[in-house]
């Protein structure tokens, strides 16, 4: 059997759509647990009256206490072999659970993963479907432990479904025996936690490149709208969590610290642009205080040392980060983040005004006869042959003179 758990809080708009695709599994040997997280909307109304025609479904009711208190609670009131993970807003396609829970015993591997759907909704239309799978690593791979652990890190940088739990499927008696429950003490990132505590305990995984899950974005903002105090300092804390796995693991190699450090400056730019989202509530001088606060952390920093990859676009707020050159974070942050500018061509335009500025002010000799001669013969040429060369030695000789002109073209 496998316990499917769903966490339920406030959730009356959407949690019809969720149970009923769970219930609809072409694998029925499944229990449901709705773990009522203190809803008062009509949540436990929709629970009960799910209940009352299928008796797969057990209802457990406790106060709020957050999304990985109430798995904690699911997971002590399971009693399949295998536990599954699922959010009251998503939905599961109807074949999931039997792909999943085959492939584990099919192979005998305790964890299995699968890619998933990001729909992004407006009102009641879908506005995109994105979907995260396993496209470099092939259709269907089967790692022993060892193996597992050494493609960690390329697994979390190279694709975007390590960290959520409610694309796997894990063995219920490794997690009550080793213990390993959501933390209840961070907001964010307690699905990551979670997941490296279970890998560093599972004798290997399954990686199915198909995307069974539906991960429903309310709306094209949603992302952005998690913003919450403190993000960036929770975020580094997950980080250094994972680089204490992977060096108690034994998979701390130059390929792994490079691909970590990458990943730890993708998250602090993803930080710096979640500061400037309107959701956020955050004036000039906040926005700032927290950017010297990223451009001062140590992991940062030592990532800006160690990395061979800068996201497109993010070039000039890396090279302000590396010197804590705070209003130039701000600055560029504001370009490229909320004016969506491309900062490479913004500059390279400023450099060409101002060199055009450069050459305006400059005020013309007054040529001689041989240099009128010289200007004249290289404007015939050019209409022979375009060379940017002749053209810019006709303007030095009008703006410099014979004797520079030439002069410079000997140096260079």
């Amino acid at each position: 059997m496998v316990s499917i758990i769903v966490p339920v809080y406030n959730a009356e708009n959407c949690l019809g759509y969720c149970i009923s695709s769970i219930l609809r599994q072409t694998y029925k040997d499944i229990e449901l647990i709705l773990v009522n997280d203190g809803s008062t909307d009509n949540s436990l109304k929709i629970c009960n009256n799910y209940k009352e025609i299928d008796d797969r479904i057990q209802i457990i009711s406790i106060p709020n206490g957050g999304p990985g208190n109430a798995r904690n609670v699911g997971i002590e009131a399971a009693n399949g072999e295998a536990i599954m993970f699922a959010d009251s807003d998503d939905y599961m396609a109807p074949d999931m659970v039997q792909t999943l829970y085959e492939k584990s015993r099919l192979y005998n591997k305790d964890l299995v993963i699968c890619g998933m759907n990001t729909v992004t909704m407006e009102g009641q239309q879908v506005k995109s479907l994105t979907q995260c799978k396993f496209n470099a690593f092939g259709n269907e791979v089967v790692y022993d432990r060892a193996i597992f652990l050494e493609n960690l890190m390329e697994l979390i940088w190279k694709s975007a479904v390590m960290e959520a739990v409610w694309n796997k499927i894990y063995r219920t008696d490794i997690l009550k025996k080793e213990q390993i429950r959501f933390p209840i003490d961070t907001y964010y990132g307690e699905d990551f936690l979670f997941n490296l505590a279970y890998f560093s305990k599972c004798n290997g995984a399954v990686l199915i490149n198909k995307a069974f899950y539906y991960y429903i974005v309310a709306n094209a903002e949603s992302l952005s709208q998690k913003y919450k105090k403190d993000m960036f300092n929770n975020q580094m804390r997950l980080m250094q969590e994972l680089k204490k796995m992977l060096i108690s693991e034994h998979v701390w190699k130059k390929n792994d610290r490079t691909l970590f450090y990458n990943s730890v400056l993708c998250h602090g730019l993803n930080s710096i642009g979640m500061l400037y989202h309107g959701k956020a509530n955050l004036d000039v001088k906040s926005i700032k205080k927290e950017l010297a606060n990223i451009c001062n952390n140590e992991l940062l920093r030592k990532s800006l040392e160690k990395v061979d990859y800068i996201p497109k676009g993010t070039g000039y707020i890396v090279q302000a980060l590396r010197k804590c050159d705070v209003d130039a974070v701000w600055w560029n942050g504001m370009k490229w983040f909320v004016e969506r500018v491309d900062l490479e061509e913004y500059y390279k335009e400023l450099q060409r005004l101002d060199e055009e500025k450069k050459l305006q002010n400059q005020k013309p000799i007054n040529p001689g006869i041989l240099n009128k001669l010289i200007r004249l013969l290289l404007r015939i040429t050019q209409k022979i042959v375009k060379s940017e060369r002749l053209c810019n030695l006709e303007q030095n000789l009008y703006t410099k003179g014979i004797k520079t002109s030439f002069k410079d073209i000997v140096l260079k």
